[in-house]
């Protein structure tokens, strides 16, 4: 009981820090590399379409 009352009150006060982010620098590192993952696969998702797309000439 003791640890949901602290988890509570940790994350319920107001100070303009979004609540998945409000556990430190580690948390920041996760969310960082975790974006950073997630745009790196879409552009490759989008460069693979774009090939699939225009297959190059055989010569």
């Amino acid at each position: 009981m003791k640890m949901s009352v602290f988890c509570c009150s940790f994350c319920g006060e107001d100070n303009g820090v979004p609540v998945h982010l409000k556990g430190g620098t580690a948390d920041v590192l996760l969310y960082r590399a975790t974006m950073a993952l997630t745009v790196v696969g879409v552009g490759y998702v989008l460069f693979e379409l774009v090939k699939a797309a225009f297959p190059q000439k055989k010569a």
